[in-house]
């Protein structure tokens, strides 16, 4: 049996999967069996040393228990990923909510801090360009970008609205979101969306 260490095995997991979005939980469990193949013994904390390479910048954290080793950034934690104290931050000022729905971490939400401009674009990790919003939300983000997320929510806000039209509040509503969703068609806002 070869001689590894639990960091080199991780390191060399990744290295070998260059490019590739990497399932946390994959790795932890190919990781595991592994090491036990190379060592005879048990690999005691994966978990650890991933997020150390992590917090070293050899691999990028692509979302949620997901990683990426890019060979090219050769351990430079790049200045797209909001640091700890900008999330503390960001977290703090939008309430801990998420800012689309409201719903926090008291209502069995997980939360993330998310770019307004998105990092492919060249978003920055400040505090200015954070906002607070609940997994789903940042996952439709992901896929539409922050204006279509918008549209959406008005079509949405617009659909609940028009199950109780007789409402007071339902025909508010119901005018707000008509007029907020013209405002994205006169502008074709829509073809101008990735």
């Amino acid at each position: 049996m070869s001689v590894i260490t639990q960091r080199q095995l991780v390191l060399e997991y990744f290295k070998k999967r260059p490019h590739q979005v990497i399932l946390h939980k994959n790795a932890k469990k190919e990781l595991e069996a592994e090491f036990l193949r190379r060592t005879g013994n048990r690999f005691e904390d994966p978990d650890r040393q991933i997020r150390s390479l992590y917090d070293e910048g050899l691999l990028q954290k692509i979302g949620n228990g997901k990683y990426l080793y890019d060979p090219s950034n050769n351990g430079k934690v790049t200045l797209h990923d909001f640091s700890a104290s900008v999330k503390k931050q960001a977290l703090r000022r939008d309430g801990y909510k998420c800012v689309v729905c409201r719903l926090g971490k008291d209502d069995g939400v997980q939360l993330h801090v998310d770019h307004l401009t998105p990092r492919s674009r060249g978003g920055q990790a400040t505090l200015e360009n954070a906002q607070t919003l609940c997994a789903s939300h940042n996952f439709l983000k992901k896929d539409f970008n922050q204006l279509e997320l918008g549209k959406r929510i008005f079509i949405a806000l617009r659909a609940k609205a028009l199950k109780s039209p007789k409402s007071e509040e339902s025909k508010h509503l119901l005018k707000f979101c008509t007029d907020v969703i013209a405002l994205y068609e006169k502008y074709e806002i829509d073809s101008h969306l990735d």
